[in-house]
């Protein structure tokens, strides 16, 4: 019977955790998952890079990041290599490997704290509570957050193992979770504050004495000391990739002390979040933030809460005083307080330090009546769960993002992966200058802003502007081998420009034909220049001899552009079928104008010219098959009704 009840109970974390976060099998790769994943030479070369995913910083497989993160995750890259040779670049199925991930951490969360407090309902209630937090919307939404989900899967399967060491007393169970510690390690560097958490449980929980601590926890140092040794040396040579500034809307404060307590500020921003999570936007970074005599006494009034927390919690209760540690000690490499690092805020930041919530029910609902915690709970799920199922389709790809949150785009990042979003699906492209200045208003333009405004010029054949901002952004990114390739793509295509058709057309349309005729010969006569510019510079000639009635030198030299292959079939198909017609070849043009009903069976024009090509060699059948089919286009055509077989 307990076996049922306990299976019932995990069935309901799972079927929560599917509610919540179902549909991300139908999403797309997003933001981050570029860097470790889609454009990762170290995952798309597959299992030839394995060395390197084991020697490598984990930013080094993207050629742009290449030496400028300083992540070193081979348990999470080594899981997209196997999706990649297993699956391919899936972004369904690594979407639910994610899923997957997360509800599992949910399961072993439920059985964690049934062996700490020993109340099935209330552990599952917490459990459950835990997985529908939308804070978590990034981390399962973001394949590239996987890190944080094997982070902190791998530390609760120790921290499980380590509290049946200590009730068994069996050296399988210390040397397992120790072996998991380290996994934990190797998926995210985050999981080094969490050694403390085990000498934390010990002293708080179980109120072991110091040297009793000291000798059932210090083996979890040991893998902690080799770790921060590995990634170090691996690491040895990253600089830092951000400009500090760009990122850290702090470091618009030149004090310490100013910076200091705006971190504070931060901190209950990120309890205020847990509890009231709107609005979440992914981007905390410079822009966002406004920064203020008033929020550094929040951040003040945060010291002091969080300082009379801690002394209350000692007096009063140690478990809850665990919680409070549990939040600081995990978010301590995050949070800005300690160190500083290139980010303001983040969502994901407080994925592990949400944990503290978890702990924290249980000893809070233990003093309440079963009635409370059962009406308190099914609110905060149903409103967990209908904000999920509503927002998380803003994670869907790079554009539903900024086109979900439009309203809320205040930061330098946001604005600027909105435009880039814009840029790559080719939507409303007219967006992009205005977000472009606005994120160079917060912030100095970047590579990536040059970058998008040259793929913006780009597309509107403005190439003078694209290459000039390409250049810009080259300066920033002197070896990006893409950018190289644009830049000489551009410098040829403009140098070259006097031979574009559409300049040769103007020459044509004010009558200076001979120009044309000049220019379009010097060109033929060049070896160097690029097959599809002799191409282009065969159908100008053609042009140019149809629009003097020479047809059948125009049809010479459409046949020729024809045979490169370059221009659309359907162009030169069209041209050779009038000219054919000129010369009443009339079986030369029905071919081509054959050509192009198949690919547009209902071209009114192409119906009308082939049903005059037919009437001329008397073919009576065919002339009346595309008549009749032209007629029903357009009945009042004139020409067509004067034709009668």
């Amino acid at each position: 019977m307990q076996r049922k009840k306990i299976f019932l109970y995990l069935l309901g974390i799972i079927v929560f955790g599917v509610i919540n976060y179902y549909q991300v099998y139908s999403f797309d790769f997003a933001f981050d998952d570029s860097v470790y994943i889609t454009d990762n030479d170290y995952i798309s070369n597959g299992f030839g890079s394995l060395k390197e995913i084991l020697t490598e910083p984990s930013g080094n497989g993207s050629e742009y990041y290449k030496g400028k993160i300083g992540a070193y995750r081979p348990v999470t890259q080594f899981s997209f290599l196997i999706d990649k040779e297993v699956f391919g670049l899936n972004p369904s199925f690594m979407h639910l490997e994610n899923l997957f991930l997360y509800v599992l951490t949910g399961i072993i969360l439920f059985i964690l704290l049934i062996s700490i407090y020993n109340n099935i309902l209330i552990c599952w209630i917490s459990s459950l509570i835990f997985i529908t937090l939308p804070i978590h919307q990034e981390v399962v939404c973001n394949i590239k957050s996987r890190d944080d989900i094997l982070c902190l899967f791998f530390f609760l399967f120790s921290f499980y193992l380590f509290i049946k060491y200590l009730n068994t007393k069996k050296i399988a169970f210390i040397v397992l979770s120790i072996v998991l510690y380290f996994f934990s390690l190797l998926s995210k560097e985050n999981g080094i504050t969490l050694v403390l958490i085990y000498p934390l449980y010990l002293f708080l929980f179980k109120k072991f004495e110091l040297i009793d601590i000291i000798k059932k926890s210090i083996y979890f140092f040991i893998p902690c000391i080799v770790f921060i040794l590995l990634h170090n040396y691996i690491n040895q040579d990253v600089s830092i990739y951000w400009n500090k500034i760009s990122n850290n809307a702090l470091f618009i404060s030149d004090s310490i002390l100013t910076r200091k307590f705006n971190a504070f500020y931060l901190v209950g921003v990120s309890i205020y979040k847990l509890i009231i999570p709107y609005p979440l936007l992914w981007d905390y970074s410079l822009g966002y933030w406004n920064f203020n005599t008033q929020t550094k006494f929040i951040g003040i009034a945060v010291v002091f809460l969080l300082f009379f927390g801690v002394i209350y919690s000692y007096k009063k209760n140690h478990k809850l005083l665990f919680c409070l540690l549990f939040f600081l000690i995990s978010s301590s490499l995050t949070n800005n307080i300690f160190i500083e690092i290139p980010s303001t805020f983040a969502e994901r930041f407080s994925y592990t330090p949400s944990l503290a919530i978890a702990f924290m029910i249980p000893i809070i609902f233990n003093f309440t009546s079963i009635n409370y915690i059962i009406i308190t709970s099914i609110f905060v799920l149903l409103t967990h769960t209908i904000y999920n199922v509503y927002s998380i389709k803003a994670w869907k790809n790079h554009l539903s993002f900024g086109e979900f949150n439009e309203e809320h785009l205040k930061s330098f990042k946001m604005s600027t992966n909105y435009a880039n979003a814009l840029l790559m699906s080719n939507k409303n492209m007219d967006k992009i200058p205005e977000l472009i200045n606005y994120s160079t208003r917060i912030y100095q333009p970047t590579y990536f802003t040059y970058r998008i405004m040259g793929g913006y010029y780009h597309f509107k054949k403005d190439y003078y502007n694209a290459l000039n901002n390409y250049k810009s952004a080259q300066k920033f990114q002197p070896n990006e081998k893409n950018l190289s390739i644009l830049i000489n793509l551009l410098e040829t295509a403009l140098k070259n420009e006097k031979y574009h058709p559409s300049k040769l057309n103007l020459l044509i349309k004010d009558g200076k034909i001979d120009d044309a005729l000049s220019i379009i010969n010097e060109g033929l006569n060049n070896p160097k220049l690029d097959k599809k510019i002799i191409h282009n510079l065969y159908y100008s000639k053609g042009f140019i001899y149809e629009k003097s009635k020479q047809y059948k030198d125009a049809i010479y030299f459409y046949k020729l552009s024809l045979d490169e292959g370059y221009l659309e079939k359907n162009v030169l198909w069209e041209r050779l079928s009038i000219c054919y017609n000129k010369i009443n070849e009339h079986k030369q043009s029905i071919k081509y104008l054959t050509l192009l009903l198949e690919e547009s069976p209902t071209n009114f024009n192409y119906l009308r010219n082939i049903t005059i090509s037919y009437f001329q060699i008397n073919d009576k059948e065919n002339t009346l098959k595309f008549k009749e089919k032209a007629l029903k286009i357009n009945g009042n055509d004139k020409t067509l009704l004067s034709i009668n077989p």
